[in-house]
């Protein structure tokens, strides 16, 4: 299910791009690829850790799974707030 929901919003960012390139072109200018590196970062941590604490919970390590667990939530939480600070500064910008 998570291959198809990112397969179509792979594909509809594509076909936004070639219905309007000056726009994609104008608008990616506007990403931070720091902040995108960062943000993939903490996501692909925070999957792993997520998997390891289903495996962990299946092997019958609850509180393993419950560590790892706990790790992947606090990835998550960084993830979001990253993403808060990147739209608080957009939107400071934007306003200006």
């Amino acid at each position: 299910m998570e291959l198809f929901t990112f397969s179509v919003a792979l594909i509809a960012f594509m076909v936004s791009a070639k219905n309007a390139p000056e726009a994609f072109h104008a608008s990616r200018l506007l990403l931070n690829p720091i902040d995108g590196v960062i943000n993939t970062v903490f996501l692909l941590t925070s999957g792993y850790f997520m998997a390891s604490s289903v495996d962990r919970f299946k092997r019958g390590d609850n509180k393993k799974a419950h560590r790892l667990l706990i790790l992947a939530m606090f990835g998550g939480l960084l993830f979001l707030a990253l993403k808060s600070v990147e739209y608080h500064e957009k939107f400071n910008t934007a306003s200006s």
